[in-house]
């Protein structure tokens, strides 16, 4: 019963029961339009009785909600209430009267022909409510001077801050994407190394990705992955382990087996991309020569025909790894082919339950035919 009951309740959003709670605990900060100001925790007046989780609450969407202008065009859409930058005796500020008709950003103080903030006989005339000289100008003078000095630039340009997040509406995605956006991350392990072979900012990002774009295989796209990040255990590194006898390549004795050599450098690497360009060519019609590096790191133009060169070249790999490594034993051709057909059967159940048969059927035209 009680699973039916709970199955019969609306989806209510985190954010809204959030705000829902916190209504009357932070009225005197604007209630739920604090989430939409650009505020610091140390700066707010807030109730003195306000549950430690919510304070946690406030305090970690202050580090995913928090701006800082940049130009005039940001300047104007700050809003006013609570906000960190403005302050009043070392305190953010709100009015309830103000916000109430409508006062809410920094372009409610600003005259656009003048160029000028408003002066208060202005601004009493064009919001009508109660107010004094000393507060209005005590407002005005919170303004930082950065902003002023903005706000005085002829030229408008337009925002470069994002749209405020909306707690109501707020998704574990959201919150994911954000935080990620506000993390300056170091470049990936392999960005110095790419640098160093010559691939571009636009192809460093290609290869990256590329794992994940030609294939739904997760292991597949691991494996990629580890390659491009220089982290795959090859028997060099598996002896250092002690996982191994000897770091040697099985196929040709007194030479490391690492990456470059189980791919590219080794006389049984050698032959089997020769046999797969054969191959290749012969069922596309094309008339491909793989280099080291696109062989490593894969051929870096995006169109259909690439997706399906890229896929073959890593399960090519994964084949002459999974010889090399694991069974070390001399691959067969025929047995890379065997293995293409079954990733296919593979990609093939995968395009039928997700509905994607078109895409499939695209990709790997050449070779269904066969």
């Amino acid at each position: 019963m009680g699973a039916n009951c709970a199955s019969s309740l609306p989806v209510v959003h985190l954010g809204v029961v959030v705000v829902s709670c916190l209504k009357s605990l932070l009225s005197n900060v604007g209630g739920s339009l604090l989430f939409q100001c650009n505020y610091n925790i140390q700066y707010l007046p807030l109730n003195e009785n306000l549950p430690k989780f919510y304070r946690e609450i406030i305090s970690h969407w202050q580090k995913i909600n928090n701006t800082n202008p940049k130009t005039k065009g940001d300047v104007l859409n700050q809003i006013i209430w609570n906000n960190q930058f403005i302050r009043v005796n070392k305190s953010s500020v709100f009015f309830p009267g103000w916000n109430k008709v409508g006062i809410r950003k920094l372009s409610c103080f600003f005259d656009n022909e003048s160029n000028t903030l408003l002066t208060f006989t202005t601004f009493m005339q064009k919001y009508n409510v109660k107010s004094n000289f000393l507060q209005y100008y005590s407002l005005l003078s919170a303004i930082p001077k950065e902003w002023k000095t903005l706000l005085k630039q002829e030229c408008f340009l337009p925002s470069t801050e994002y749209v405020p997040l909306s707690i109501e509406k707020l998704t574990c995605k959201t919150i994911y994407n954000t935080l990620l956006n506000h993390q300056h991350f170091p470049p990936p392990t392999a960005e110095k190394r790419l640098t160093e072979y010559g691939f571009n900012f636009q192809e460093r990002q290609k290869i990256y990705s590329l794992p994940f774009r030609v294939t739904n295989e997760v292991k597949l796209s691991v494996f990629q992955y580890k390659i491009v990040h220089n982290i795959l255990y090859t028997n060099k590194i598996l002896h250092k382990m002690k996982k191994k006898q000897q770091p040697d390549c099985p196929y040709c004795h007194g030479i490391d087996q690492t990456p470059l050599h189980l791919f590219v450098e080794c006389s049984i690497a050698k032959s089997f991309w020769n046999k797969f360009t054969n191959w290749y060519n012969a069922t596309c019609g094309g008339n491909i020569a793989l280099e080291q590096n696109e062989i490593i790191y894969g051929v870096l133009r995006y169109t259909s025909s690439c997706l399906t060169l890229n896929h073959l070249i890593i399960i090519g790999k994964y084949f002459l790894y999974i010889n090399g490594v694991h069974d070390e034993k001399r691959p067969q051709f025929k047995d890379f082919v065997t293995l293409v057909n079954e990733k296919i059967e593979l990609e093939k159940y995968i395009a039928i339950t997700t509905n994607k048969l078109l895409s499939f059927t695209k990709k790997w035209s050449n070779f269904l035919s066969n």
